[in-house]
């Protein structure tokens, strides 16, 4: 289930994509941003879609760890869940750029800071 694959390698890549776009969708269902009215799940499809357009990033584990970094800080989904469905390597990404919800957001804030030059190359995109 884990790949390092391109998305223009093969269609496994693509429909692993579309379930992690799915099981976000799910996992966000009644969530909305800030605004109120905006459907939460349009954040982490937009931040896939500025991993494609800008960053002309197309490893699709990366991509499947966009669209669901959010999953493990804002809904019950657990990280062993995300491995369960996608993988020790998203799995990993996620994790990295996953705060705990726990700590004061000013912590959380300077825990970013104090470890972003320690995180993968995958999870710096995905953090952008």
């Amino acid at each position: 289930m884990t790949s390092n694959t391109d998305m223009s390698d093969s269609d496994e890549g693509l429909g692993r994509l579309v379930r992690a776009v799915n099981f976000a969708a799910v996992a966000h269902r009644d969530q909305l941003r800030k605004d109120g009215r905006t459907p939460y799940i349009n954040h982490p499809i937009g931040v896939m879609n500025t991993l494609v357009q800008l960053a002309q990033c197309l490893n699709v584990d990366t991509l499947c760890a966009a669209v669901l970094h959010d999953t493990v800080e804002d809904t019950d989904t657990t990280i062993d869940d995300i491995e369960r469905h996608f993988g020790p390597n998203v799995r990993s990404i996620v994790a990295e750029v996953t705060d705990d919800k726990s700590l004061p957001k000013e912590r959380r804030k300077e825990l970013q800071v104090i470890h972003s030059p320690h995180i993968s190359p995958s999870a710096k995109l995905v953090k952008l």
